[in-house]
């Protein structure tokens, strides 16, 4: 299986912002900041869901453009 270099940058820039975001989030003190909705019941779930739903939608956008190969990519068959 060949690595598309597109996914892992994207792979990479999404390990760097999620760790400088991690940073700022500790010395600011907020790690643990609350989430207006954050006692109701099920908010939780109802939060990861969504965000689920978010993270399919870019994943699938993502995956179109840069995933798919072009209708004569493979060539024509001996058929």
């Amino acid at each position: 299986m060949k690595t598309n270099p597109q996914i892992v940058i994207i792979a990479i820039f999404a390990v760097i912002i999620t760790g400088i975001a991690d940073v700022i989030l500790i010395t600011s003190g907020k790690e643990a900041a609350d989430v207006i909705g954050g006692t109701w019941i099920e908010f939780w779930a109802a939060l990861a869901t969504v965000w689920n739903l978010v993270i399919i939608a870019f994943a699938k956008s993502v995956g179109e453009r840069v995933l798919q190969r072009p209708p004569g990519y493979y060539g024509e068959g001996d058929e």
